[in-house]
């Protein structure tokens, strides 16, 4: 059809139609345009939440969590003592220094002493099955005092998570760490238990600062200058100084220590065959059994850890 055969008033008519077709294409035009800009950026702005979360977010939640997870654990394994009872002890032997305090105390539980002489870590975690771990010790030995600073970790974890057990026997010397560190950590689990695993740590970690700290020709320090220093690692994990004012005693510092209150105690030790074994402190035993010192070496804490991997589950 030509247009030129259409009437006037056809062609109005024409011309008003095709004036309503484009008023409804156009707006449908748009909106597919805001459509794809709704979609685009709806994309874009996932992909940056999900950059956001991944590098700002998730990191921040990660950390809470071990947080929370971390205080469960130190509330869960916290590592708690299993001989505090400070009892009276009745000297076998009649050689104690001079100076000592005539009434003797040794450490006990349920009203009975500990003997062999030990100082017992454990956690609400230990049960039957836990591996009991007798380390012998002579708290002056450098390497003692080594493998108790190198495997602090270890030794906390393993006692925290009730996999181990661990008794502490003091090997006593005639030298005054060896004979001054043992008493105050007798005096710590007699009177503020919940603190005697920080003070054993700090003791022996810092001890190089006193032990190490004299010429050739001085090598031990003075039993003061001892005194003073465990006093103050006392102090450090929030022990009382002082003199005694309330009952049961709960101070220890370099005045307490000095009178060997649990000195009969703890030098009955030193006849435990268990230190019969052709080789000088740290000993070990776990369950009863020599660890052979030339299959693991306990100045290794890598070889330590080892060693405590290898124990199977106790059923």
């Amino acid at each position: 059809m030509n247009l030129d055969e259409l009437s006037s008033e056809e062609v109005a008519k024409l011309k008003t139609l095709l004036e309503k077709s484009d008023k409804i294409t156009k707006p449908r035009e748009k909106k597919r345009i805001n459509l794809y800009f709704i979609v685009g950026g709806g994309f874009i702005l996932s992909i940056l939440l999900a950059v956001g979360y991944f590098f700002f977010i998730n990191p921040l939640v990660l950390e809470a969590q071990a947080k929370n997870h971390l205080a469960e654990e130190s509330n869960v394994s916290a590592i708690i003592v299993g001989n505090n009872e400070m009892l009276s002890y009745q000297p076998e032997i009649d050689d104690l220094l001079s100076g000592s305090n005539p009434r003797q105390l040794a450490l006990g539980v349920n009203g009975e002493i500990t003997e062999p002489v030990y100082f017992e870590f454990k956690s609400k975690n230990s049960s039957n099955d836990s591996h009991v771990v007798d380390l012998y010790i002579d708290f002056y030995s450098q390497q003692a005092r080594d493998f108790i600073a190198l495997n602090q970790s270890t030794l906390t974890n393993l006692i925290g998570n009730g996999r181990i057990i661990l008794r502490v026997h003091p090997a006593v010397q005639k030298n005054g760490f060896s004979i001054y560190a043992p008493e105050a950590l007798a005096e710590v689990f007699g009177t503020n238990p919940d603190k005697a695993w920080n003070f054993f740590i700090q003791l022996m970690k810092e001890s190089d600062t006193i032990l190490s700290s004299n010429s050739p020709e001085d090598p031990q320090a003075s039993d003061q200058e001892i005194l003073q220093f465990i006093g103050g690692i006392s102090a450090e994990v929030g022990i009382p100084a002082g003199a005694c004012s309330s009952s049961p005693c709960n101070t220890v510092d370099s005045d307490s220590i000095k009178f060997l209150t649990f000195f009969s105690w703890l030098y009955s030790g030193a006849d435990n065959p268990n230190l019969n074994v052709g080789y000088y402190p740290p000993i070990i035993y776990i369950n009863g059994n020599l660890v052979d010192h030339d299959v693991y070496r306990f100045s290794d804490p890598k070889s330590v850890s080892n060693m405590f991997d290898k124990l199977a589950p106790r059923n």
